[in-house]
């Protein structure tokens, strides 16, 4: 069984919200190069150990901007 955590779900939606960036900006625009850095750190911090209870508090920023 897989198990998607929020964390997933997040970068899912980061991941789509850059390939809309780049098809609408081009793929060497600012926004583009902003939306990827976003997903990087994102995917760093998935990729790193961190305490229980990080989730809520690290990753509520990044998904208010989604909106942008």
């Amino acid at each position: 069984m897989f198990v998607v955590s929020m964390f997933d779900v997040i970068i899912e939606e980061y991941r789509k919200k850059m390939i809309e960036v780049a098809a609408k900006d081009g793929l060497v625009s600012q926004r583009t190069l902003e939306a990827s850095q976003n997903l990087d750190q994102l995917l760093n911090l998935k990729m790193s150990e961190f305490p229980s209870g990080f989730y809520s508090k690290e990753l509520s920023p990044f998904y208010k901007n989604l909106e942008k």
